[in-house]
């Protein structure tokens, strides 16, 4: 059943996504705030109401991942980092199966990566920008999985060619997973990004 599938992918929260060289409306990371589902038309403009988002990601397998860096229940104390991790694509109609195969085998490998590794020392961080939204949540998630076509796969896996997707429903659901629909260790994660909280 369609809505098993995809409550179990949303229950797995996939840590790796993938950006393709030449991503939907011309932007690989889409910053945006919770998509509710009336909000949602054929444009894509309810996911650039608030930034044209992050252009010129490198194409291949990203992950997602957060540290502590101050004090726990401090706002500001978990960073949330996305990271490229190699070149490829995920099927992302597989089984889910195949797909918790996936994550159990790259979760904790890339979670082991040094942070030396992806920040080197002597990093200067520049600011690229600011984020507001007045619901408080930032969906950061690749486009590639904000497409009608990417729903369908993901809600029903090869099977589901024929199927009618719910569109708003997926939008609503990614951009509030992580956040408001699970908890744990899926925490400020969604399936193609992850969410976290904006001031």
């Amino acid at each position: 059943m369609a809505t098993d599938r995809f409550d179990r992918l949303t229950a797995l929260t996939p840590r790796r996504f993938h950006m393709i060289a030449n991503p939907p409306y011309g932007v690989g990371l889409v910053l945006c705030g919770h998509v509710n589902e009336e909000e949602v038309d054929d444009t894509g403009s309810q996911f650039f109401r608030q930034r044209d988002g992050i252009k010129s990601c490198k194409p291949g397998i990203w992950t997602s991942m957060t540290r502590q860096v101050g004090e726990p229940g401090d706002d500001f104390s978990v960073e949330c980092i996305l990271r490229w991790v190699e070149a490829g694509t995920i099927d992302i109609s597989q089984p889910v199966k195949d797909w918790e195969a996936y994550e159990k085998e790259t979760r904790e490998k890339d979670l082991e990566v040094k942070m030396s590794e992806i920040v080197p020392k002597g990093t200067k961080w520049r600011k690229a920008g600011s984020y507001y939204d007045d619901g408080g949540v930032c969906s950061v998630i690749s486009t590639e999985y904000l497409t009608k076509d990417a729903a369908k796969k993901i809600m029903f896996g090869a099977e589901g060619e024929e199927e009618e997707i719910d569109f708003g429903f997926y939008t609503e659901t990614l951009t509030l997973n992580g956040w408001e629909m699970s908890a744990g260790a899926n925490e400020r994660f969604t399936i193609g990004g992850m969410n976290c909280t904006c001031f």
